[in-house]
């Protein structure tokens, strides 16, 4: 199904595993493309946007991530990190603090997105 969502938000997963964050950013946008409403498309793209120096186009889906699914603990680590990347540390550890709040309330802290946000609120 090369023509999905689900399949270049796959692929792009696989190049930012791989590191390759323009072709992550490629995929996820393609992902988005066909369906605008896809967090962890969006996620992709924010990722790649931050570690490329981009981080206010990152911050636009990782708003629309975590408006989406405000629960969401990636969707909350990673909009922290963004947060972080453009200086703004309140927002940031609020954003982690959620993460780590929520994983407590529904017993996941050993999610790692959630063992990651309170690793940055312990630094």
């Amino acid at each position: 199904m090369p023509e999905s969502a689900p399949f270049y938000q796959g692929r792009a997963r696989v190049k930012a595993l791989a590191g390759e964050w323009e072709g992550a950013r490629e995929d996820a946008a393609e992902a988005l493309a066909i369906d605008p409403n896809f967090p962890a498309a969006m996620l992709i793209r924010a990722a790649a946007n931050r570690t490329l120096g981009y981080p206010r186009a990152a911050l636009v889906d990782a708003n629309n991530a975590v408006e989406l699914n405000p629960h969401n603990l990636d969707a909350l680590l990673e909009r922290g990190l963004v947060h972080k990347a453009l200086g703004d540390k309140a927002s940031a550890w609020a954003d982690w603090q959620a993460a780590v709040k929520y994983a407590k309330d529904t017993g996941r802290e050993d999610d790692p997105a959630a063992l990651a946000a309170a690793h940055y609120l312990s630094q």
